[in-house]
């Protein structure tokens, strides 16, 4: 059985649709919100569980909501959290343009260590630095290819890069020395590398070939968690179905589109 670790992010995420910008002591009333698992990793294996059924996530939970919908989605996990009190963000959407404030209530990291068994991959978000050193040493005792969800730089950054088997990158992912996913490649040798920009194609480098992948267009305005989507069902088919490097990029952003235009 094809076995997908996560390790990153969950949180309860709050997400209001208006067509108002919020300002100084204002209130802002929608009918339009819901609430829903929030977290780069959380979503990943959300999608990835559609694909693939053994799924797994170590995180810091804590909220017995966020429990409860792992649970119902037959996602196995791991709680590092000592208590109920679990991260909570705010998503305001602006339904004119398209943009997003986010306020994001994370608590307090207490390094917890774990144990992992075998997987045939590990994707993780980069958000939890105090298990950088961990996660780097586990996945080597077990030879489990690590996969990087960048978004933005972090601590430790370097201890993970060091390993990472693949990275997809957001355009904002920029070392402080100014170097792009490409760049740190090179430094890092990292056998793998892409970089997504919205609606503009997918940048990728690997074995020294270099090229950009299309990305299907979007019609529908809510594109919230679409980077998550592509990183759950690029795990899958190049993990999993050993799909090569660009058909991987190419089939994890044209189902990411028929998705998000489902909505």
């Amino acid at each position: 059985m094809r076995k997908g670790l996560f390790i990153g992010l969950c949180g309860l995420d709050l997400i209001f649709y208006t067509g108002k910008k919020p300002f100084v002591n204002s209130k802002i009333k929608t009918n339009e919100f819901t609430y829903k698992i929030g977290g780069p990793a959380s979503n990943a294996a959300l999608t990835f569980k559609k694909m693939c059924i053994d799924t797994n996530l170590i995180s810091y939970i804590g909220n017995s909501y966020l429990r409860i919908e792992l649970e119902d989605n037959k996602i196995n996990y791991l709680d590092l959290s000592s208590g109920d009190k679990g991260d909570i963000s705010v998503v305001l959407v602006n339904k004119e343009d398209n943009t997003r404030s986010i306020i994001s209530g994370q608590n307090i990291r207490e390094y917890r260590d774990f144990e992992i068994g075998d997987y045939d991959f590990c994707l993780y978000d980069c958000n939890l630095p105090i298990l950088n050193e961990s996660i780097v040493r586990k996945l080597k005792e077990k030879n489990i290819p690590l996969f990087l969800d960048c978004g933005s730089w972090k601590d430790n950054m370097d201890i993970i890069l060091e390993y990472a088997d693949c990275v997809i990158s957001s355009d904002d992912f920029v070392s402080p020395q100014g170097k792009d996913i490409f760049l740190l490649q090179e430094e890092y040798k990292i056998p793998y590398a892409a970089k997504t920009n919205n609606e503009k194609p997918i940048e990728y480098s690997y074995q020294g070939n270099k090229g950009k992948v299309e990305v299907k267009e979007i019609k529908n305005i809510d594109t919230s968690g679409a980077g998550d989507i592509f990183h759950g069902l690029f795990a899958y088919y190049f993990y999993i179905m050993k799909e090569n490097f660009i058909t991987s990029l190419d089939k994890a952003g044209k189902k990411t589109g028929e998705i998000l235009n489902e909505r």
